[in-house]
């Protein structure tokens, strides 16, 4: 997808943030997804791991890139049926910028979907803060979360049953992966910090799906 290039604002530094995604969905069931994943050699990177599994149970028990462990962010279970959606981070530094594997591994046999992505210019801790949401039979969800830093940057994953859905107010549709998405604030960066509110619309309201939401905050590196 290339990189994107935004300019941060107020007294922290102009930053670059770039993006990457995988082909990443797997339709096998099994106990853990190894796909290859390139994280550019850009400093202050932050990897975020977007996972989803067939079962509300909570299976997976880590999620690795390049050998090393990532940190879970949220976890959320769907309304009507056995799926959830995680979020993973890794605080990546500079990455050497070759391709290396993330593995997700699960302690029973589930489908396993997952998208990578990278944010560059990015506060070497872990994201400042996260919210998460779900529904079933509306033709909307919104999820909010409050920013903590001037020029932080918000971050979200959504994910319907049947993968229908379109972007609302303030929201922009970064990737889609299957029936997940990746979604940023339209107006990224945040500033001044404060409340910020995702939506997702034109959801399809059959009663045996449901829809999830996963979002973050991210500081800008100083």
């Amino acid at each position: 997808l290339g990189h994107f290039y935004f300019a941060r604002l107020g007294h922290y530094h102009f930053a670059v943030t770039a993006f990457g995604t995988a082909n990443t969905y797997s339709s096998i069931t099994g106990t853990s997804l190894t796909y290859a994943f390139t994280a550019p050699a850009t400093a202050n990177t932050l990897l975020i791991v977007d996972i989803f599994i067939g079962s509300n149970s909570d299976l997976v028990t880590g999620v690795t890139y390049n050998g090393v462990s990532l940190t879970r962010l949220a976890w959320v279970t769907n309304v009507n049926n056995s799926s959830s959606k995680y979020m993973y981070y890794l605080v990546a530094g500079t990455p050497d910028g070759n391709s290396h594997n993330v593995v997700i591994s699960t302690s029973s046999s589930t489908l396993i979907v997952s998208t990578a992505a990278t944010y560059t210019g990015v506060k070497q801790e872990a994201p400042e803060a996260s919210n998460t949401a779900n529904n079933s039979n509306s033709s909307s969800l919104s999820v909010s979360v409050t920013t903590l830093t001037n020029n932080a940057w918000v971050i979200a994953s959504f994910r319907s049953s049947n993968g229908t859905g379109s972007a609302g107010a303030d929201t922009f549709i970064r990737s889609t992966n299957f029936v997940d998405k990746l979604i940023e604030y339209s107006s990224n960066p945040k500033t001044p910090a404060g409340s910020v509110t995702l939506n997702m619309v034109s959801i399809d309201t059959n009663p045996a799906w449901s829809n999830i939401f996963i979002a973050a905050s991210i500081a800008p590196a100083p």
